[in-house]
C-alpha cells in the first residue's frame, strides 16, 4: 500500500492512501459486563451500559452510517448491539450471527466480509475482535496489534483493491 504524508492546517499530519473505501467495518467490543458471580448471563453492568450510551451518542454526532449489525448472541454483546443500533438509526434490529464467539477462529467471517460491500457493525468479544482485526489488516492474527478497551469501537476500511485499513480507533474513557 502507497501512503503519502502531506500537513494540515496547525501542522497535523494527513494520510492519503491509494485507493476508496468500498466498505466500512467497525468492530465493537462489548461493553464492560457484570461478573459471572453476580449474574452468570453476563449483562452489561450499569458503567458498561453508560459507556455504550457515551459512545453511541459520539458516534451519531460523528454522522456514522450502519447498514447491519452482528453481535456473538451472548447477552452483554446482544445489549450493546441494541444501545448502538438504536443510537445510530439502524433500520434492521441486531442479527445474531455464529462465528462471533470469543474463541471462535476468524476464518469464517474473514471470508464472509470478502462478499458483503454494505457498512457492517459487528459486536463481540477478545480474543476474536483483536485477531479479526489483526488479520484483514496484516494478514496475521496476533491479537496484540489492535486492542479494545471495554465498549470500545475500531474502523476499519476495505479498499477497492481488497485490502484493509485501520481508519481510526476510539474507546469510552477517550469520550
Amino acid at each position: 500500500m502507497s501512503m503519502s504524508v502531506s500537513l494540515r492546517r496547525k501542522n497535523r499530519p494527513q494520510a492519503f492512501y491509494q485507493g476508496r473505501p468500498k466498505m466500512r467495518l467497525y468492530l465493537v467490543r462489548h461493553g464492560e459486563a457484570v461478573s459471572e458471580e453476580v449474574n452468570p448471563e453476563r449483562p452489561l453492568s450499569q458503567r458498561g451500559r453508560l459507556d455504550v450510551e457515551k459512545m453511541g451518542r459520539f458516534l451519531r454526532r460523528a454522522k456514522l452510517k450502519v447498514d447491519l449489525i452482528w453481535h456473538s448472541g451472548k447477552v452483554r454483546a446482544l445489549e450493546t448491539a441494541q444501545i448502538l443500533g438504536g443510537a445510530l438509526f439502524v433500520k434492521d434490529p441486531p442479527v445474531t450471527r455464529q462465528g462471533l464467539a470469543p474463541l471462535d477462529p476468524i476464518k469464517l467471517i474473514e471470508n464472509q466480509l470478502r462478499k458483503r460491500e454494505e457498512d457492517l457493525m459487528i459486536v463481540g468479544h477478545l480474543p476474536f475482535l483483536g485477531k479479526l482485526a489483526s488479520s484483514l489488516v496484516s494478514g496475521s492474527s496476533s491479537p496484540d496489534l489492535v486492542t479494545f478497551q471495554a465498549g470500545g469501537v475500531a474502523c476499519l476500511e476495505r479498499l477497492e483493491g481488497g485490502s484493509w485499513r485501520l481508519e481510526w480507533i476510539l474507546s469510552p474513557g477517550l469520550l
